[in-house]
C-alpha cells in the first residue's frame, strides 16, 4: 500500500530568516601550486628522466633479443604531488602517450590523493621532452607571457622508470606477486596494425598462454593472457604496444567460448599443477546418470573399478552429461578458480560414481529407494573400508509435495542411521540389527523451482524459494540438504545485455 504524501513539515525552533545572497563567483583557474624554486624543481624532474632512461638501456641490453617492428621506447611514471592533479593534456604530445591514470591515497580517506601516469615515450622522444624540462627550469619568463610548460611541470613530484605494476588499472589487492601467474586482460595500443604480432611474438618467447579471442577498439586490442609480473615486465623495454593491464572478468564464459583445443590447454595446465589423492583417501560418491571416467579433469582421481552401475544394461558411462558435472563439482568445487589461479593443488578425496538412471526415460518413482540401496550396496562391498560422502543431485518434483515421507527419503533416511537393505529378494528388507550399523553421511539437492513459476511475468523468484517444498528425497530427516546461492551475478556474453539476473549476489 502506498504511503500518504501529506507529511507535516520540518520546524527548526529558533531559526532566524535572512534574504538570500548569491555566494561570490571567481571564474579565475587556481591551476596547480608553483614550486617553490622552479629553476630546481626543474632540474631535479630532468635528472630523475636522465636516470629512468639509463635504467631502460640497460635493462634492453640486458635482454638480449628484441622484438621485430617494435619502437624503441621507455614508460615511464609521472606522480603528482597530493595538492595538484596532473595536467594530462600538457604532458601528452604527438609522439608521447598517456597510457593509464590512477590514484593513490596516501591514507584512508585521504581526499587529495596523488595521481599517478604511466606515459609511453619513444626514444626519438626523449630529447624533446628533456629540453622542454630545462626550458622550463631555465627560460627568464617575460612580462608578456606565462612561464613555459608550467602548466605541465609545476603538478609533477616525481619521474622514474615504470614498472609492469604500473599500468595495473583494477584494484592494487588484486595485482599478483611476481612470480605468481593469474590471467589478466592486456590492452594494446593500435598503432600500425602490428601490434598484435608483436605482442605474440614476445608471448611466444617468454612462455605466455594466450587466449584465442580478442576484442578490437578504435584504439585498443584486448587479449586474454596468463602470466606473471615478472615474464610481462620485459614489455616496458622492448615493446611499445602495452596500454593497461586489468583483471581477467571472473565468469567461466572466457573458458567455454573457447574452442576444443584451447579448452584442452587449460585442462592441461591445471592437470600440471595438480596433485590426486591416494587411492586409499576418502571418496565422494556420486550418486546420478553416471561419470565419464575418461575426462582428463577426473580420470586421475576415478578409477574404471569405482564406477558402478543400478543395471549392467545401462552401462556406467554418462549419457546425459548432469553426472559427470556434478563429479566436477565434487572434486574442484567452483572450477574457475583453479583454472585461473596458477598455484598447485592439492586434492584430498577421490571420486566414485553410482549410475542409478537409465540411458533413456525414467525409472518409476518407487524404485529410487532400491536404487540408492543398491548404490550404497555396490561401493562399499568393493571398497568397504574407504570412508566416503554420499552426494545425490537428483529430486523428484513430482512427488510429496507436502513433504511428507516417501520410500525413497525413508530408504535415506535408513541409510543414513546405518542401515543395510537386502535388494536380492522381493522389496526391501531393512537389516534390524544394530551390529550391522554403517552410518551414513548422504548430502542431497533441495529440487528446483519450477521453470514456469520461474519465467512467469511478474513472479518473484526468492519470493517463490520460500514458499515452494523441496522435492522428493530432499525431505529425508537424517540426509543434509543444500540449497543454492550464488556469487556470479555477471552477465558476460554481449547477447545478455537486456538481461537481468533472478537474485542478487549471495541470494
Amino acid at each position: 500500500m502506498r504511503q500518504p504524501r501529506d507529511r507535516p513539515h520540518l520546524f527548526l525552533p529558533n531559526a532566524e530568516r535572512k534574504l538570500y545572497v548569491p555566494p561570490p563567483r571567481d571564474f579565475r583557474s587556481k591551476g596547480p601550486l608553483s614550486p617553490s624554486s622552479r629553476q630546481e624543481h626543474g632540474e631535479k624532474l630532468l635528472a630523475m628522466v636522465k636516470v629512468a632512461v639509463e635504467e631502460a638501456h640497460q635493462s634492453r641490453e640486458k635482454a638480449g633479443y628484441a622484438i621485430n617492428g617494435a619502437t624503441p621506447g621507455i614508460y615511464l611514471q609521472v606522480e603528482s604531488t597530493p595538492e595538484s592533479p596532473l595536467n594530462i593534456q600538457n604532458l601528452e604530445r604527438r609522439n608521447i602517450e598517456i597510457m593509464a591514470v590512477t590514484n593513490l591515497a596516501t591514507s584512508e580517506g585521504d581526499n587529495n590523493p596523488k595521481q599517478i601516469a604511466t606515459i609511453f615515450m619513444p626514444d626519438k622522444a626523449i630529447e624533446s621532452f628533456c629540453n622542454r624540462l630545462d626550458v622550463y627550469a631555465n627560460d627568464v619568463p617575460k612580462k608578456e607571457r606565462e612561464p613555459r610548460h608550467e602548466k605541465a611541470f609545476d603538478p609533477v613530484q616525481r619521474v622514474a622508470l615504470a614498472a609492469i605494476k604500473d599500468l595495473w588499472t583494477d584494484n592494487p589487492r588484486h595485482f599478483p606477486s611476481v612470480k605468481q601467474a593469474i590471467w589478466m586482460e592486456v590492452w594494446l595500443h593500435r598503432s600500425d596494425g602490428m601490434e598484435l604480432q608483436r605482442f605474440q611474438e614476445y608471448a611466444k618467447l617468454n612462455e605466455i598462454f594466450l587466449g584465442g579471442r580478442r576484442l578490437t577498439f578504435d584504439q585498443r586490442i584486448v587479449l586474454l593472457e596468463k602470466t606473471s609480473p615478472e615474464q610481462l615486465s620485459g614489455c616496458l623495454f622492448l615493446l611499445c604496444d602495452l596500454a593497461e593491464l586489468r583483471m581477467a572478468p571472473q565468469t567461466a564464459e572466457f573458458v567455454w567460448g573457447m574452442d576444443i583445443d584451447e579448452q584442452r590447454a587449460w585442462a592441461d595446465d591445471l592437470l600440471t599443477r595438480t596433485q590426486s589423492a591416494a587411492p586409499s583417501a576418502p571418496a565422494v560418491c556420486v550418486i546420478d546418470t553416471g561419470v565419464s571416467q575418461r575426462h582428463p579433469l577426473l580420470e586421475h582421481s576415478l578409477s574404471r573399478d569405482d564406477c558402478h552401475t543400478c543395471d549392467p544394461q545401462w552401462g556406467v558411462l554418462d549419457d546425459a552429461g548432469h553426472g559427470t558435472e556434478m563429479a566436477g563439482i565434487a572434486l574442484y568445487g567452483d572450477l574457475l578458480h583453479p583454472l585461473e589461479s596458477s598455484a598447485e593443488i592439492r586434492l584430498h578425496h577421490r571420486l566414485e560414481s553410482v549410475k542409478i538412471l537409465p540411458p533413456e526415460g525414467s525409472n518409476h518413482p518407487d524404485l529410487y529407494g532400491a536404487l540408492c540401496a543398491m548404490a550404497a550396496s555396490s561401493v562399499e562391498v568393493d571398497a568397504p573400508d574407504r570412508h566416503r560422502v554420499y552426494s545425490m543431485a537428483i529430486t523428484s518434483p513430482k512427488s510429496n509435495q507436502d513433504g511428507t515421507p516417501s520410500s525413497w527419503s525413508a530408504a535415506i533416511d535408513a541409510l543414513a542411521a546405518g542401515r543395510g537393505f537386502d535388494v536380492a529378494r522381493d522389496g526391501l528388507l531393512l537389516f534390524e540389527s544394530e551390529s550391522t550399523a554403517r552410518r551414513r553421511l548422504f548430502v542431497l539437492s533441495a529440487g528446483n523451482v519450477a521453470d514456469d513459476d520461474v519465467k512467469r511475468e511478474g513472479s518473484n523468484y526468492l519470493n517463490r524459494c520460500d514458499v515452494e517444498i523441496i522435492q522428493d528425497p530432499a525431505q529425508a530427516w537424517n540426509a543434509l540438504t543444500v540449497g543454492a546461492y550464488t556469487d556470479k551475478v555477471h552477465l558476460p556474453h554481449k547477447d545478455w545485455a537486456d538481461y537481468q539476473t533472478l537474485a542478487k549476489q549471495g541470494r
